[in-house]
């Protein structure tokens, strides 16, 4: 991949490290046996900062991908017009981004679920760029952000039932490129593999 004029030189984050332990899974500084989300690190905000979760909405780093805890980014029905509550975790993944200068390259994945009015990958895919939208808007380099949409080939939970739909209807956010190079994190999945963004 090839880096802008300056890469080498830009600073490196210099903020606290986690550092795991057997008693500490995710080195938060809370003790397993105390932590309620023993593999999530707590979010060090003034908020419930003991019971060793992130807070709802908050953006947390899983391997290389981004995640929100306990939540989910939301559309109008039928649209790829983010829903009003999905408005904070943008804010909160832009910040997230700002943060985190070393994430080079994050695939913004749209996936949908089968149904009979699954209009397959148009709408996975402009939910996803709506997602990179709302992120360029905010101030995030838009060199740093790739959308794809996978439509229903990589579902979460092959069943067909209300519960799996809307399992499968999501945004993933996937580290594809850091300082250190690629990161190998696997797009999509192998059955979406021809929808992969080109390189």
């Amino acid at each position: 991949m090839n880096q802008p004029d300056g890469d080498a030189e830009a600073p490196r984050p210099t903020g606290p490290v986690l550092v795991p332990t057997a008693q500490d899974a995710d080195g938060d500084g809370v003790p397993n046996d105390a932590d309620a989300c023993p593999a999530l690190p707590e979010s060090r905000d003034g908020v419930a900062d003991d019971d060793g979760c992130p807070e709802r909405g908050n953006v947390v780093r899983v391997g290389f991908a981004l995640r929100f805890h306990d939540a989910k980014v939301r559309f109008e029905i039928d649209t790829y017009e983010l829903h009003r509550d999905a408005l904070p975790l943008m804010d909160a993944l832009a910040a997230a981004l700002e943060a985190h200068p070393e994430i080079r390259l994050l695939d913004i994945e749209g996936h949908r679920s089968w149904t009979r009015y699954e209009p397959i990958v148009e709408l996975s895919l402009e939910r996803a760029r709506a997602v990179r939208e709302a992120l360029v808007r905010r101030g995030i380099a838009p060199e740093r952000l790739r959308a794809a949409g996978y439509a229903a080939w990589c579902p979460l939970d092959p069943r067909r039932n209300e519960a799996a739909y809307a399992r499968n209807r999501r945004i993933e956010m996937k580290i594809s490129a850091t300082w250190d190079g690629p990161t190998g994190v696997e797009l999509g999945c192998a059955e979406g593999a021809e929808l992969r963004p080109n390189f």
